[in-house]
């Protein structure tokens, strides 16, 4: 599978051959750094709840590979589950603080046994197995953004000199590359008017040449109205349309090229977009379904991830046009093919319930216990890479006891019991769904919470340490969440990102008026956190690269390296901010007043002296 649930995740802001942003490469402060990351939100007028990192549990999942067994070789659809079991060693978001203030230290949660719950949707159509069960004939229509936005210079530090627009044009070169006889293609523009390029045509009749041309002559215009773009896309597939799909088995679906940054009506035009997107797909069969291909590194992600809830609808980004070309050459036939919709996971088993999910959008606001939300509004097959493992395929539940497991671990046959006979390491998993025909279905599986399990022929892992594994691909899940845990609880904490140290410290250690602490002292906790974070996350990178290699991926050195040097930011950033610190309080101590006379050194146990206790303990943690 793509993802489990209808969207392709954004794509984390990664630069061309997997190499970290340059606006992060060029980021001189925390503050700067934590900007960067949070600041997808500048042309959106439907605001999210709160404040997000754009590097999230969805796209790092998508940006890996997952060893999910062996090729699905006669289902269209049917899920596959992974458990394992780790010992919490904390967990990396959740090491003891540093004391602040007059608040003590945190203490270090105990160790406690975890068990994780991973799953996968698999089709015959995966990977290789289109070339043998090619998808379906499609009518795709494709709406074009050539609105003022689209000339502006697109976000990649590879492609900065040319507008979106241009590198628009290539993506839908790209796109319709991958078109074959039997399909039909028809294209609008759109800008605060629409205007139709070619009617819905069997790709067999369209004149390349011309087409290209077209295209190539597209030119910027006027303001931006989306909810009209999509109403002008939806009617390629009226009457004029030569084919019925109904009849014939087709798929339709539009993509939707644009920079999402509506100027027309603001809120009013994104609603009538989402209510264009979901009536089309509402139909079974037969539903017209979106992708929403953002262009540029400043489109409107709240918008983005509503639209991609929809069922039968996908969100990808072209983040430069030789990997998005790439991209698109190995997945469009999954991307434009859904093979289940209004997908339901149950867990039957009275002793467990889930605790969090992670890897899909539509999972993401799951709080513990809401077994009943665990739904998907589609599925599609997924791309393989050069190794055969599915390309993001894999969705992670933690899972947590009830009282009632917790009564039967304890005294097996007694307590209250349900389903399962009272059997604590069983999982009864029910999935419920809908095939493209709009047939209701279902599968049950059940699982054993025990590692002598070899699931879908993939080796069960067992570690020293007691940890256990049914194959790399959870394994894997939960290193990353692990990585995602630590970064996002550091960007969304305020304490990590206060205003810049003084140049000057004239009076630093007299104490502010009405207050218990001194400045020293606020220094002094400043420089604790910022030596703690710079550990924690060299911590981070010895254990995060030694988990993924562990799995036998090697992306971290090639498509994935990014995230290496993100970490690898990080503690060069901490590091700076505490010689800030150091450097800007060195040598106050024996300072002289304005009579010349010097000041006393602290006595023991007061700020100064904790600022030099400090500063000796200080070290460069980069070089770790």
């Amino acid at each position: 599978m793509g993802d489990c649930g209808g969207s392709k995740p954004p794509r984390a802001r990664m630069g061309t051959g997997g190499r970290v942003p340059s606006q992060i490469r060029a980021s001189i402060s925390t503050t700067s750094y934590r900007a960067y990351l949070t600041g997808q939100q500048a042309a959106s007028h439907t605001a999210p709840n709160k404040k997000t990192s754009f590097l999230n549990y969805e796209n790092i999942f998508y940006s890996f590979a997952f060893d999910v067994g062996a090729l699905e070789q006669t289902e269209t659809f049917t899920p596959r589950y992974f458990v394992a079991s780790t010992i919490s060693t904390p967990r990396l978001g959740e090491e003891a603080q540093p004391s602040t203030g007059d608040a003590p230290a945190t203490p270090r949660p105990p160790p406690e046994r975890e068990y994780w719950l991973g799953l996968s949707t698999v089709s015959k159509y995966d990977g290789e197995g289109m070339r043998r069960h090619p998808r379906l004939p499609l009518d795709l229509g494709v709406a074009l953004d050539i609105s003022g936005s689209m000339d502006d210079c697109f976000d990649s530090e590879n492609e900065s000199q040319r507008s979106k627009l241009a590198v628009a044009k290539e993506g839908l070169n790209a796109i319709v590359a991958q078109l074959v006889p039997g399909d039909q293609f028809g294209l609008v523009v759109f800008d605060h008017n629409q205007r139709e390029i070619l009617p819905m045509t069997a790709w067999e009749d369209v004149d390349k040449d011309v087409l290209r041309q077209k295209i190539k002559d597209l030119r910027i215009c006027g303001g931006t109205d989306l909810s009209g773009g999509m109403r002008a896309a939806t009617k390629l597939f009226g009457p004029t349309s030569s084919r019925k799909p109904k009849a014939e088995g087709r798929t339709r679906r539009i993509l939707f090229l644009t920079d999402l940054n509506s100027s027309s009506n603001t809120a009013n035009d994104e609603r009538m977009l989402l209510d264009i997107t979901a009536k089309n797909a509402a139909e079974l069969p037969g539903g017209i379904y979106t992708t929403v291909v953002g262009v540029g590194m400043d489109f409107n992600v709240a918008l983005v991830e509503k639209v991609s809830k929809t069922r039968g609808c996908r969100y990808t980004s072209i983040a430069s046009v030789g990997e998005f070309r790439q991209l698109t050459e190995a997945e469009f036939n999954h991307d434009v093919m859904p093979i289940a919709f209004d997908i339901r996971l149950i867990i039957e088993s009275g002793a467990w319930s889930v605790d969090k999910a992670y890897g899909s959008p539509e999972l993401s606001g799951i709080n513990s216990g809401e077994d009943d939300k665990i739904t998907f509004s589609s599925e599609f097959p997924s791309a393989h890479d050069d190794d055969g493992n599915s390309r993001g395929g894999l969705i992670l539940f933690r899972l947590k006891p009830t009282n009632d497991a917790i009564t039967r671990k304890s005294d097996k046959g007694k307590g209250k019991q349900k389903d399962v006979g009272g059997n604590p390491d069983l999982l009864k998993l029910k999935m419920t769904y809908m095939d493209v025909s709009g047939e209701k279905r279902e599968n049950t599986q059940e699982v054993h919470l025990l590692p002598t399990a070899n699931p879908h022929g993939v080796a069960t892992v067992l570690l020293d340490d007691g940890n256990w594994y049914h194959g790399t691909a959870v394994r894997k899940a939960i290193a990353l969440v692990d990585f995602i845990d630590l970064h996002n609880d550091y960007i969304m904490d305020d304490r990590n990102f206060v205003n810049p140290v003084p140049t000057s410290t004239p009076s630093w250690m007299a104490p502010k008026a009405g207050t218990a602490m001194t400045p020293s002292a606020t220094l002094v906790n400043r420089l604790k956190r910022h030596q703690h974070n710079a550990e924690r996350f060299a911590a981070l990178r010895v254990r995060f690269s030694d988990e993924i290699e562990s799995c036998g991926d090697k992306s971290l050195r090639s498509s994935n390296q990014g995230y290496l040097e993100i970490i690898d930011k990080i503690i060069e950033l901490e590091t700076a901010e505490a010689n800030k610190i150091i450097a800007a309080t060195a040598g106050a101590d024996n300072k002289t007043d304005k009579r010349g006379t010097k000041r006393k050194v602290g006595k023991a146990g007061s700020a100064s002296t904790a600022m030099e206790n400090i500063r000796a303990e200080v070290t460069c943690v980069i070089c770790l």
